[in-house]
């Protein structure tokens, strides 16, 4: 029996390494985020610091100094938040994005793994109908071949085929002699 074998496996193979690679952008774009968010976390945490850092100033002797250069280092950690905020919107967009692509991707893998499913069963069914008439064959032949031997008394040497057969049932209507009817006078 032949093996079944899916037209479009090439397709298929590609398309499953483009979802795959899909995946990967995905996962990359994960990771961007999570380390800009990680960075936001730090940076948020040295400006709650020094929040902490200027109300303890502000109880003690004032150093104008030293507050002046406190706000223009808190200033400046702000403006980092900032950027970085920016910057996690817009890789979450482009995180959305390549999970969009990878939803169509797995559509598309899913679609051809269908197909080749639906085509499975159906050569599955085509085969085994072709078996059930070989076997039918088969069995028709022995029966036949087990009738003729017994009528014919015994085992007569080597059988007609089912071409002989036609071939010798066409001389014999061909050899019946033909007499005219009896309506068209001799």
């Amino acid at each position: 029996m032949n093996q079944f074998r899916f037209r479009l496996q090439n397709i298929q193979k590609l398309r499953q390494r483009l979802r795959d690679e899909a995946a990967d952008a995905l996962q990359q774009a994960q990771l961007a985020i999570d380390t800009l968010n990680s960075e936001v976390m730090a940076l948020t945490d040295e400006l709650s610091g020094q929040a902490e850092l200027q109300a303890q100033v502000s109880r003690t002797i004032i150093d104008t100094q030293r507050v002046l250069e406190s706000q223009r280092y808190q200033l400046h950690l702000l403006g980092n938040i900032q950027s970085l905020r920016e910057k996690v919107s817009l890789v979450q967009q482009e995180h959305e994005r390549r999970r969009q692509t990878l939803i169509q991707r797995e559509q598309d893998v899913r679609a051809l793994e269908r197909l080749r499913d639906a085509q499975q069963l159906q050569w599955q069914h085509t085969q085994s109908v072709r078996q059930q008439h070989r076997l039918d064959e088969w069995a028709g032949f022995r029966y036949w071949n087990s009738t003729s031997t017994d009528k014919q008394g015994g085992d007569l040497g080597p059988q007609p085929t089912a071409q002989s057969e036609s071939t010798a049932k066409q001389v014999q209507v061909a050899s019946i002699p033909t007499s005219p009817r009896p309506d068209q006078g001799a």
